[in-house]
């Protein structure tokens, strides 16, 4: 990439902004409970600042377990899903994190 395209670049992502975490998004069942999409996915983001919901492989389940101040294995948590307070795609605390026990109605 040459300075030009470098600079380009670099303006337009700078000027992107995230979305304002407004932290009253509530996981639905269905998110929660639908398949992976990917082979390596173990467990599920949930995020209360924007809505979002990711899918983790263990190595990023396990750092969010560390964050969440719990043990995270995939064998042993096929019911848990970790629900944070921002994410990447927005400008909420993205460094609070809980693991939290699906409950089906």
């Amino acid at each position: 990439m040459g300075m030009a395209e470098k600079k380009i670049a670099e303006q337009l992502f700078e000027s992107v902004k995230k979305t304002h975490a407004t932290g009253e998004h509530v996981a639905s069942e269905e998110s929660i409970f639908k398949l992976f999409e990917k082979n390596d996915s173990v467990a599920r983001l949930f995020c209360r600042g924007c809505g979002s919901i990711y899918e983790l492989d263990k190595k990023n389940a396990e750092r969010l377990a560390v964050l969440a101040g719990e043990n995270f294995t995939s064998e042993e948590n096929n019911s848990d899903y970790f629900e944070s307070e921002g994410c990447e795609a927005c400008d909420g605390d993205d460094k609070k994190v809980y693991l939290r026990q699906i409950v089906k109605h």
